[in-house]
């Protein structure tokens, strides 16, 4: 197999200079936001900060070390290594604490004059945009008329991003070694972009294994994942990608398809969940098993029945893996058990559906926690893709295989643990100090995060296993955390729309793409999704229109008022 031609992340610049007088102000204004006990986090987050603005590493720990002596702080060189430690992610285009991180545990106050004092390295950086010039629209304007030549011609010449969400790639480290090989095979022959790919063959990866493999951090973690494929309807490409691998990739090595029952790790296919009395039936016979759910959504309502309410609670418990999982049927007035399941899914939707079908309850309960969501919008347009290599997707298969099964052979029923390096304690250990610290807008937000750890492990169980080995090393973990990170930057600020009626819903996905800029009506129309009818779309604009909260031109051109933060 050849070597994967992935590019690699963009390093920061580190280039750019602030005089003595503004390294002074900078670190005489952190006296007062220097509390003890989170000091560590407070310089992640100024060090991320300063690492994204473009200035010098040196500069920054001169800063930081500076702040931390005026500020009687006893331990200025772990300060120091928090510098080091966040231009080091910033340079390998992993997250890193930064504005965002900072907010809740240092004074708003502080926080805006630190963002001030960058914002022109920032601004050197960045190309400026000219956008047309946005007007009130006159409350009497006719919401409904056409767009007139005028308009179409601004909205063709204006500013308009595309209309999908904003989804970041999955930072370069987590398409590490075996993955790396998946995502150059798959790539080329669908438009659909390289998360949805690195998503579905971890869930592949991870079905395989089974419960040979496993992991403890306070409690027993398998490669069982949950996979969510998120974006838009169609040009995503969501189910090409779901299907490249576990459809094309178990046909091209027929000892894995689960029809013909292989040696070594196998799995079972279930397209349709109805309830969970069927499910458990379904895993006393087949108790490795992938379900497979093109639109998340099915599954999600009909655990909203009254008749089928326990398949979130079950889909939860198989989550942990329990040893045994017990269910009185309903319908046939006896005990359905199944020994041992091991489950995995792998599951679509788009996310005005997400958001419509999810609620605070999901997060509460436990099962949107326990989901990995991977965003993305298709790729440019391919018209003429190639079929996929068969033989590659063989020889991918068969490496996997002798690489599992010369490493963990299956003389253990209760499988092989996991240790970590002492690299990969210290790494954890240092994620997860900064973890405990990190700042939630809500409580909600806050259970959303709950599992990020666990799912760090089982991802770090399933690099390390695709590559053969016997401890969890540094990287294995690095690429881990750097998914869970990835996955939390989107997942915290969708979980907010969860629950959301229509008109709210819609007013903060106008809100969120408006603080990009400037937008034609049609554009937000496009963005808010077929699923809502246009005219409560048109409702909420008029709406923020008459509460000062946007601006509108005769053309139909709508920009964020000046001064409104929402």
């Amino acid at each position: 197999m050849g070597r994967s031609l992935a590019p690699r992340p963009t390093p920061i610049d580190g280039d750019k200079s602030l005089t003595g007088e503004e390294r002074d102000a900078i670190a005489e204004s952190l006296v007062g936001a220097w509390p003890e006990g989170n000091r560590h986090a407070v310089a992640l987050g100024v060090a991320g900060m300063l690492a994204k603005a473009g200035v010098r590493e040196e500069e920054a720990k001169a800063i930081v070390e500076h702040a931390a002596v005026l500020a009687g702080d006893d331990e200025p060189g772990d300060r120091a290594t928090a510098v080091r430690t966040s231009y080091e992610r910033v340079r390998s285009g992993l997250p890193a604490r930064g504005f965002m991180g900072l907010r809740g545990l240092i004074p708003t106050e502080t926080l805006a004059f630190l963002d001030a004092m960058l914002q022109p390295l920032r601004d050197a950086s960045v190309p400026s945009l000219k956008v047309p010039a946005v007007h009130a629209l006159p409350h009497d304007t006719n919401w409904d008329a056409p767009l007139t030549p005028e308009g179409e011609a601004l909205l063709l010449a204006s500013y308009i991003d595309p209309v999908s969400p904003d989804y970041a790639p999955p930072p370069e480290v987590c398409f590490r070694g075996w993955f790396a090989e998946y995502r150059a095979l798959m790539a080329p022959t669908t438009e659909a972009p390289d998360a949805f790919h690195l998503g579905a063959s971890l869930a592949l990866v991870g079905a395989m294994l089974g419960r040979r493999v496993w992991t403890a951090n306070g409690d027993v973690l398998y490669p069982s994942l949950y996979v969510l494929i998120v974006g838009p309807t169609g040009s995503a490409r969501k189910d090409t990608a779901m299907g490249r691998a576990f459809k094309t990739m178990p046909k091209a090595a027929p000892r894995f398809y689960p029809d013909m029952r292989p040696r070594g790790p196998e799995f079972a296919m279930l397209y349709d969940l109805t309830s969970s009395e069927s499910l458990v039936e379904w895993l006393s016979n087949e108790p490795s098993t992938v379900l497979y759910q093109s639109e998340l959504s099915m599954m999600v309502r009909r655990g909203r029945r009254e008749t089928t309410s326990t398949i979130l609670p079950q889909m939860i418990r198989l989550w942990d893996c329990p040893d045994r999982l017990d269910l009185l049927s309903r319908t046939k007035g006896q005990a359905a058990t199944a020994e041992r399941p091991f489950v995995t899914m792998i599951a679509a939707t788009t996310p005005d559906t997400l958001a419509a079908d999810m609620s605070d309850a999901d997060i509460a309960s436990g099962f949107g926690n326990r989901l990995l969501i991977f965003g993305g919008n298709g790729k440019e347009a391919n018209p003429n893709p190639p079929a996929v290599d068969m033989v590659r997707a063989g020889d991918l298969m068969d490496l996997l295989r002798d690489t599992v099964e010369a490493a963990y052979p299956e003389r253990d029923p209760d499988g092989y643990e996991f240790t970590k390096t002492p690299a990969a304690e210290e790494r954890f250990a240092a994620w997860y100090r900064d973890f405990h610290v990190w700042p939630h807008a809500n409580d909600q937000e806050r259970g959303m995060a709950q599992r990020l750890g666990a799912n760090a492990h089982k991802l770090a169980v399933i690099y390390a296993a695709s590559a053969g080995h016997a401890r969890i090393e540094d990287g294995d973990l690095e690429a881990a955390l750097a998914l869970v990170g990835w996955h939390w930057d989107y997942a915290r600020t969708e979980a907010r729309r969860w629950g959301q009626d229509q008109e709210a819903r819609v007013e903060a996905t106008i809100a969120k793409r408006l603080r990009r800029g400037p937008a034609h009506r049609t554009v937000l129309r496009d963005l808010v999704g077929e699923a809502i009818p246009v005219r409560i779309v048109n409702t909420v604009i008029k709406q923020m229109h008459e509460g000062m909260q946007i601006d509108l031109d005769p053309v139909g051109n709508v920009a964020k008022r000046p001064g409104v933060t929402a």
